[in-house]
């Protein structure tokens, strides 16, 4: 009897574990084809624009089927493969008191075993072919379970910015530290941190793409060199320009903090300063209008305030139809209702209104015609020069220098900067506001460009 059971569960061991690879493969196969589903889904979803403009809804539509047939047939084979299992337990049960009855009768028979034990027998075989059944149920579970576990495990331990950026910020600590003893030294009666530049010269840049395929991790990347000195003193307008893939929005997104340079010594921003990077491309967050123009400010904040805002807005010549939007806090999908010119606006009229110590913006004239790009240009000077726009007059000596950032590929308010860089991969050179005006109207705009080693 003990060897049986022996036996019983010997079987039963080789069983799962013959069996346990073909099993995980399935659900393997079955979580993939279900992941590329859900992609699918997602693509069509972020997409949807692009797709209707181009008349691909059917290319999309087919490509969803197939990913679907693709599951179902994984699924199918997965059930039918766990199904199949779950017998294999009775199978063996019923073999196991078959031969019990046949060999375990002939000892009742001829009085070596009681009828009692050999009942006995058969009812341990039945238990255990229920506790059997239990036990395959909880490892069927967690097979299940493994692929979708062992993705999110391979996801949460992607590589990650954090060491790199706390690295970054130590070394901007220590350095305006540094700086700030030198000041000292040279005004110990006067030391001002306003006095420290923004720099950003020789800058190596690598972009990372992380994806997940076939549970594993896949990392692609491509690094680029950006020569050349930007030196920015605090309290100042200043203005890229330069050919595409110049490296203008490179430069500005590691000065913004949205890239992390290879080379940490490469930039310096005063670590006290507060910086607010903008991309050309509004966002917005779920909400109203008025939620989204104090995004980045505190409800308490003086800089919250609704007649700033409105005042703000009014600078910026925002239609009064967005305004009406503004004030009665209407909830919809702001990417949808409003104009591009009108999403930049309100862009540009939050990012004046969280009131930074420095300025970072992509483009900011960009779908505008010259009356709106003279607004903003005004307002971003009045930011500079007034230490914010909309500010009390007598607290200006307390608050600190604004610095505003930008890039332009239109000769719009040049002569309101403070300096002008014209940039290339292979340096940067400062020139006044008709160099740069001539440089952005030329069909050629670097023809006799003096590169920087």
């Amino acid at each position: 009897m003990g060897r049986l059971r022996t036996g019983y569960s010997f079987v039963l061991f080789l069983f799962l574990y013959f069996r346990s690879g073909a099993i995980r493969k399935a659900l393997q196969q079955e979580s993939k084809a279900q992941a590329e589903s859900v992609s699918e889904v997602e693509h069509a979803v972020m997409n949807f624009r692009l797709i209707s403009d181009y008349s691909k809804r059917s290319a999309v539509v087919e490509a969803f089927e197939s990913n679907v047939v693709n599951f179902r047939g994984a699924a199918r084979a997965v059930g039918q493969l766990l199904f199949n299992n779950q017998f294999f337990c009775k199978w063996l049960s019923q073999l196991l008191i078959v031969f019990w009855i046949g060999f375990g009768g002939m000892h009742v028979i001829s009085g070596e075993l009681s009828l009692g034990l050999f009942l006995c027998d058969i009812q341990i075989f039945q238990t255990m072919e229920e506790i059997t059944e239990q036990v395959y149920t909880m490892i069927v579970k967690l097979e299940t379970i493994e692929p979708a576990l062992m993705r999110v495990v391979v996801l949460l331990n992607l590589p990650t910015d954090l060491h790199h950026r706390k690295n970054l910020q130590d070394r901007l600590r220590e350095t305006t530290a540094y700086m700030r003893e030198r000041v000292e030294k040279k005004r110990a009666d006067d030391v001002r941190m306003d006095l420290l530049p923004i720099t950003l010269q020789s800058l190596s840049l690598t972009y990372v793409a992380q994806s997940l395929r076939d549970g594993s991790a896949r990392c692609d990347s491509t690094t680029h060199l950006f020569k050349g000195l930007l030196s920015i003193e605090q309290g100042t307008m200043v203005i890229l320009i330069g050919q595409t893939n110049g490296g203008k929005a490179s430069r500005l997104r590691a000065l913004g903090g949205a890239i992390l340079p290879d080379n940490l010594e490469s930039i310096f921003i005063p670590s006290h300063l507060r910086v607010l990077h903008i991309d050309s491309e509004p966002m917005f967050s779920r909400g109203s209008l008025f939620d989204n123009l104090t995004f980045g400010v505190k409800a308490n904040d003086p800089d919250a305030s609704e007649d700033r805002i409105f005042q703000i807005c009014s600078m910026l010549e925002i239609p009064e139809t967005v305004m009406e939007l503004v004030r009665t806090k209407t909830l919809l999908d702001w990417g949808r209702v409003l104009s591009f010119s009108e999403k930049q606006k309100i862009s540009l009229a939050r990012a004046v209104i969280a009131n930074p110590d420095v300025l970072i913006i992509h483009r900011p004239f960009i779908a505008l015609d010259q009356r709106s790009a003279d607004n903003v240009g005004k307002m971003l000077k009045e930011f500079v020069t007034n230490r914010g726009v909309i500010q009390d007059e007598a607290s200006f000596r307390q608050r600190r220098p604004r610095t505003c950032i930008l890039s332009t590929m239109i000769p719009y308010n040049l002569e309101a900067a403070d300096k002008i860089y014209r940039v290339t991969t292979h340096g940067a050179d400062e020139v006044s506001a008709k160099e740069a005006e001539d440089t952005l109207k030329q069909a050629h705009v670097f023809e006799g460009h003096s590169f920087l080693a």
